[in-house]
């Protein structure tokens, strides 16, 4: 029997390694294609910051563009740092610290999304009330409400889930999961709604202009 389990062991030990190898390399590839994206996004990105911030006029979708590509700015750099933790050591407060920030990011910039979708929706159907009864300032309230609620959200998740401390408190941790998953279904909810509120009245609208004779 010696011989035999010998032999077996012999016959496993390449194919163990041949899949260990494949797996290795997946996880590079997908590893080096992850930090192309990042590096692409952040440097898209970092030009909308750099025309829109300093080089251009600001309105009110501006302003929501802005903050959208601040939000996909840190939340880019997060990724690119999360997928570099397998090739440099970095102390470890700092790799707690990481996925409550890429969250709080992300986030962000899903809820700017929603609002810029919201803000397109509202001037296309009630395009006058939108040119003069919409406060002016609007804008910049909506984006500060979001980074404070975005800000909030991640906060209650580091400190109840454990990231903060040691000890996470299961019931707490579940609210707050519980919490997201409301928070992220709004979301959807309003982009999509409005998106296909626009479309509708785009196909609509469409339909009603004359055609004229050639």
């Amino acid at each position: 029997m010696d011989p035999t389990i010998s032999t077996l062991d012999t016959e496993l030990t390449p194919i163990n390694g041949t899949e260990e190898t494949l797996c290795y390399k997946q996880t590079l590839s997908l590893t080096v294609l992850t930090c192309i994206v990042s590096l692409v996004g952040l440097t898209g990105n970092a030009v909308v910051l750099w025309l829109l911030g300093c080089r251009m006029r600001r309105n009110a979708f501006s302003i929501y563009i802005l903050n959208l590509a601040a939000a996909d700015f840190l939340f880019l750099s997060g990724r690119l740092i999360y997928s570099l933790l397998s090739f440099i050591s970095i102390p470890h407060t700092i790799s707690k610290i990481l996925y409550p920030v890429m969250m709080f990011s992300y986030f962000a910039g899903l809820s700017f999304l929603s609002a810029v979708s919201t803000e397109r929706c509202l001037s296309v159907l009630w395009p006058i009330w939108y040119r003069c009864h919409r406060p002016t300032h609007l804008s910049a309230v909506v984006c500060v409400l979001l980074w404070a609620l975005s800000l909030l959200r991640s906060i209650l998740e580091w400190m109840l889930c454990g990231f903060l401390f040691s000890g996470a408190d299961s019931a707490w941790c579940q609210t707050s999961d519980f919490i997201t998953v409301a928070w992220l279904i709004f979301l959807c909810v309003v982009l999509c709604g409005s998106s296909l509120v626009l479309l509708i009245r785009i196909l609509c609208g469409s339909r009603k202009i004359p055609l004229t004779r050639l």
